[in-house]
């Protein structure tokens, strides 16, 4: 429902009229009985347009219904005490009925007060409230010592005398300092609304103050300038009522604010304990020492509030495993020191084979490294740096200078990251990658993310050419902006049915050149740049964390050829290769089992190519994947054999059928006498295994001839086929194969 405005926001107008000619008046010879009715007539006015809000307004409707409780009971009291005097006896007690109806404004709008800044304070309520519980006693234990010192007669008047002596100029008082106390110990500006809280409850409590020492002095009367100073409270409610409130900011509250209530509310209670005269009210030391109670408990709220702050600070800012700067700091770090005199260098630094260390020697190892490792980049960072950690292996430091100047450091530090560390009973070694981008300085300084991102790129591109240190340049945004579009590509791509695509490479048997097999390799058909060789785009997959979603697709493609194959009558098997994150899966056998059973194909038609490096990325799991996969009858193949680092090792306890010897050693193997003893040797030693042996890029017949001497069952290569499309396939024939030495 919209919120009615209409009419009703000329209520404020009215009791601001009535205010102005009430201030007129009292300036002017009119009657009494003229400056009664205006006074009542403002505050009545004031009242009526906070209930016209409260009527028309959704927002904060109790708060401001409080205020207009509270304002319609002060005008009530000028109404009882102006126009029906007759009434002044049924108060309670010996209370007149106008001072029961007054008094009721101040409870009321301390109520509205509180709900108002409830918004505001958030966590600080408590300390608010423990605020108002010092403001109000220390302002009435004042009061009572200034009156009795001012007017020593007063101490010998009925406690109901010195009641309505202090009562009103103690409750306003305290209201305004409690308003003022709310709003400057709490976030946020403090706006048209709160001024004119403040400012119409502090006039009405300076006239409280004034009636106070009239009062006591016996030459108080209606009809001054006071009048209008008495209804500034109720109309600076009115007008704030219908005034838009600034929303707070997220700003914390200054401490020296926070503890400026606390403190003056001590010194105004200290002031009255220090006074032994006998003549001073008991309930005035009563009240002083109410006060500074309550002061102390709000500082020991204070301290711990302030401690609990600079606990969650230091874990907003701080790496929990290191110690270090955690990636919000750093971006502080930065936004203050951009734009100094001189330029600022950020190093990104990124940890090589990191992920081998977590996953071969576990988690604790791993952190334990990380430890020691920003230790020792904290050690060799010159002094004015910052060093932080960014997340995982990924590590930032703050340079003072250009990139010309922090390139040797760099380089050094990439060096020194290097040098293998002692963990437990572990000696582990890492590599590192660093890039480097340069701010400059003065007003031509970047902006902190911008400065991240070059030095992220610099980075990427170190870890891409296997470089130890890398600038940011204006040519490395092309590649970075190509990356991401690719990724983006590959995202679509792997969703479209149409643009990933398999070729089939022939396997061929050594001797008899018949066909034994095909490799499925995937093929990227993109819609504007045509076929993407796997070498451009399989790395961006990796980096993705796309391998898993790729494996699937081109299994589901390539079991789509071996149906098709087995239809036409040539059931060979495919293989097809698959990487760590597919291995390192429990539910990959799972879905292998599954796509085997939705083309309607035993196992015997795929193959799975495996390289030593995933076997040594996480041994147990891997070696738990492929039982499960060789309990389904699917058959294993070692791809790459030798350039791997544990071959003869993890060869002893694979399950695998087919060891492929890799084509760097094959190419060889007619002119390099070490590669050829490596080929017959692995040859000789995996049919001793009882394995099948695979020579891939064999490209030319003395290549062949060489490897079916030594015994090689089968050959893969441009010799006999490069991998082509399933359509193009060219079944060799005697006149197509070539011919071998019997």
């Amino acid at each position: 429902m919209r919120e009615r405005r209409g009419s009703a926001a000329g209520w404020p107008l009215l009791a601001t009229v009535s205010w102005v000619v009430l201030l007129a008046a009292v300036s002017l010879p009119v009657g009494t009985t003229s400056r009664h009715v205006l006074l009542t007539v403002t505050t009545s006015a004031a009242a009526v347009a906070v209930w016209a809000r409260v009527v028309t307004h959704r927002a904060h409707r109790a708060a401001w219904s409080c205020f207009a409780v509270g304002l319609s009971g002060y005008a009530a009291g000028y109404a009882v005490l102006f126009h029906a005097p007759s009434l002044q006896g049924l108060g309670p007690g010996r209370l007149n009925l106008s001072d029961c109806f007054s008094l009721l404004l101040f409870p009321a709008v301390l109520v509205g007060i509180a709900l108002l800044l409830r918004e505001r304070q958030g966590s600080r309520r408590l300390g608010a409230l423990l605020d108002s519980g010092t403001i109000v006693p220390a302002v009435a234990a004042l009061l009572l010592w200034w009156t009795t010192n001012a007017y020593p007669e007063l101490a010998m008047a009925s406690p109901l005398q010195v009641f309505l002596t202090i009562v009103y100029p103690v409750a306003v008082s305290a209201l305004a300092v409690s308003i003022l106390a709310g709003i400057v110990s709490t976030p946020g500006r403090v706006g048209r609304q709160w001024g004119l809280l403040i400012g119409g409850f502090t006039v009405m409590a300076l006239a409280e103050l004034a009636f106070t020492a009239q009062l006591a002095a016996g030459t108080f009367t209606f009809g001054t300038p006071l009048d209008a100073a008495f209804a500034a409270g109720p109309l600076g409610a009115a007008l704030a009522a219908w005034t838009s409130a600034r929303p707070s900011s997220d700003a914390a509250a200054r401490p020296v604010i926070s503890m400026a209530v606390p403190a003056l509310s001590t010194v105004a209670a200290l002031v009255v304990l220090a006074d032994h005269r006998e003549s001073l009210p008991g309930v005035a030391t009563a009240m002083a020492v109410t006060a500074v109670l309550v002061a102390v408990a709000r500082t020991t709220l204070f301290v711990s509030q302030e401690q609990v702050l600079a606990e969650r600070t230091m874990e907003a800012t701080t790496d929990e495993l290191t110690g270090l700067l955690n990636r919000r700091a750093l971006l502080a770090v930065l936004a203050d020191r951009l734009g100094e005199a001189e330029p600022t260098t950020l190093a990104l630094v990124d940890l090589d084979r990191f992920k081998e260390v977590n996953d071969s020697l576990g988690h604790v190892v791993g952190d334990n490294l990380l430890v020691q490792l920003s230790q020792r980049m904290s050690r060799l960072a010159p002094e004015g740096s910052v060093v932080a950690r960014l997340g995982g292996d990924e590590f930032a430091m703050v340079l003072t200078g250009t990139v010309a100047q922090s390139t040797g450091l760099g380089a050094f530090l990439v060096e020194s990251l290097e040098q293998t560390v002692q963990v437990g009973e572990h000696r582990v070694g890492v590599g590192a990658s660093l890039g480097l981008a340069e701010s400059p300085a003065g007003p031509d300084s970047l902006d902190p993310f911008e400065l991240l991102r070059r030095a992220d790129v610099a980075l990427f591109r170190s870890k891409q050419q296997l470089l130890d240190v890398e600038s940011w340049r204006p040519e490395l945004d092309v590649g970075a902006l190509e990356r991401l579009t690719l990724v983006a590509d590959l995202r679509a791509a792997l969703a479209d049915a149409g643009q990933m695509v398999v070729y089939l490479q022939p396997k061929n048997d050594a001797r008899t050149r018949r066909v034994v097999g095909f490799e499925a390799l995937v093929r990227w058909q993109h819609p504007t740049r045509g076929m993407v060789p796997p070498d451009e785009f399989i790395p961006a997959v990796e980096r993705a964390g796309l391998l898993t979603r790729l494996t699937e697709r081109v299994l589901d493609l390539a079991l789509d050829e071996a149906a098709t194959l087995r239809r036409d009558g040539r059931s060979v098997p495919i293989a097809v290769n698959v990487g760590a994150p597919d291995l390192l899966d429990v539910g990959f056998a799972g879905r292998v089992a599954a796509a085997l059973e939705r083309h309607g194909l035993p196992a015997t038609v795929l193959r799975l190519e495996i390289t030593e490096t995933v076997v040594m990325t996480d041994p147990a799991r891997v070696l738990t994947t492929l039982g499960l996969l060789r309990r389904l009858g699917i058959k294993l193949s070692l791809d790459d054999y030798g350039t791997g680092l544990s071959s003869l090792s993890y060869l002893r306890t694979l399950p695998v059928d087919e060891l492929k010897i890799d084509r760097s050693f094959v190419a060889r193997v007619t002119t390099d006498e070490a590669s050829s003893l490596i080929v017959r040797s692995t040859i000789t030693l995996a049919h001793g295994l009882g394995l099948t042996v695979v020579a891939e890029g064999v490209e030319d017949v003395e290549t062949l001839q060489a490897l079916a001497d030594a015994g090689c069952d089968v050959v893969q290569g441009y010799l006999f086929s490069r991998p082509v499309a399933a359509r193009d396939l060219v079944w060799p024939t005697a006149a197509t194969v070539p011919t071998l030495v019997p």
